[in-house]
């Protein structure tokens, strides 16, 4: 039987994003400040880093991936909230066809 206790707690645990913000803004500023001088290579590979490449400095690098770091972050709260209500439409819907089940049997 579907009991009202068991279906609670996929309810409160839909808006994963807000509840590790925290982590996710410690995420970005670490990115943010070493994503610049990263070159993906040892010294003699030849791979330069964006502070190389580009002829902006370190603080404007920092802070363009930091916008590029909070749109990511938006889209994919933007995609999961999407997807958390579909299942939860799908799981409504399970729901009810069960509690008709029940009341039928």
């Amino acid at each position: 039987m579907l009991s009202k206790e068991k279906s609670k707690p996929q309810f409160k645990s839909l808006d994963f994003s807000l509840r590790i913000f925290g982590k996710l803004l410690a995420l970005g500023c670490f990115f943010s400040f070493w994503a610049p001088t990263y070159s993906g290579g040892d010294e003699l590979s030849g791979k330069r880093s964006a502070m190389d490449m580009s002829e902006l400095g370190y603080f404007e690098l920092v802070i363009m991936t930091a916008l590029v770091y909070v749109i990511f972050c938006f889209l994919a709260r933007f995609t999961w909230k999407f997807q958390d209500k579909k299942k939860l439409k799908r799981l409504r819907k399970r729901k009810g066809e069960l509690e008709r089940e029940i009341k039928l049997n």
